[in-house]
């Protein structure tokens, strides 16, 4: 699955006017001075609910970093979206409860979280940099089989795991950004010891991928499964396809369909 990190959209901005607009009017309608039981009452319970469903609705769309979190495989843009979220969750459960203890409570929690945060990116950004002066050191050198079986490993599991090759303009730098790799080390491994391109080596995943649509959806049109597994057009999917399988989609998905009859 594709990261749901994502710079804000029109919609984004659209809920938040929305929201933003919502409040204004319900403000200058029911000012706090004139409506002091309503807002301690029924304003107050509605924030809360809604606070508490945005939390929820957000922990849900980065499920998969939350997942990420148990086995510490968790990139510096990551841990700082788990970081927000946790943090405001803790900020919510504070003011939420403050009814019960002080809402000094809810001043204390912010500045915990923001400090926590700040020392977790801090140490997240230390190992980020630590990283990186290791896989400079393979920039002047032939890189051995042991080592290049390792970076190998490691290029294929984000491949797998975030299905970038989906993105049909994935580019070298923007993989070795992922990685924290040097875009050379990544072309060095990818030529010198997997014998092919950077181009042909993104475009057998998706020949991959395809290879199951084809045998799980063979009545699937060309051009969705084309698009679906990055490639740009429906005539480059078809060149890559010949050139790594030695056939056609369309014969092979009927190759498929041979040799599993149905029953």
């Amino acid at each position: 699955m594709v990261s749901p990190i994502k710079s804000i959209g029109f919609k984004d901005l659209l809920l938040l006017g929305l929201l933003a607009i919502f409040i204004t009017v319900i403000g200058v309608l029911y000012p706090y001075g004139s409506y002091p039981e309503l807002w301690g009452g029924y304003f107050y319970k509605a924030i809360n609910y809604q606070w508490f469903l945005f939390i929820v609705a957000s922990v849900f769309l980065f499920r998969n970093q939350f997942s990420k979190l148990i086995k510490k495989e968790l990139s510096y843009q990551e841990v700082w979206v788990v970081s927000v979220i946790s943090g405001v969750f803790i900020i919510w459960v504070a003011y939420y409860t403050s009814y019960y203890t002080s809402y000094i409570i809810g001043a204390i929690s912010f500045s915990f979280v923001l400090y926590l945060s700040i020392l977790l990116i801090y140490n997240k950004r230390k190992k980020s940099f630590k990283l990186e002066e290791k896989k400079e050191k393979y920039a002047n050198q032939k890189i051995d089989e042991e080592t290049a079986n390792k970076l190998i490993n490691e290029i294929d599991a984000v491949l797998r795991t975030e299905a970038l090759y989906r993105n049909s303009n994935l580019t070298l730098v923007q993989l070795a950004k992922k990685l924290h790799m040097r875009p050379h080390i990544i072309s060095q491994v990818v030529n010198d010891h997997l014998k092919t391109n950077f181009p042909l080596f993104i475009n057998s995943y998706r020949i991959d991928e395809a290879k199951q649509r084809l045998q799980t959806s063979p009545n699937l049109k060309m051009e969705i499964i084309a698009e679906e597994c990055g490639f740009n057009s429906t005539s480059t999917f078809y060149a890559a396809f010949k050139k790594l399988e030695q056939t056609t989609p369309a014969k092979y998905a009927k190759s498929q369909l041979i040799k599993t009859p149905d029953v």
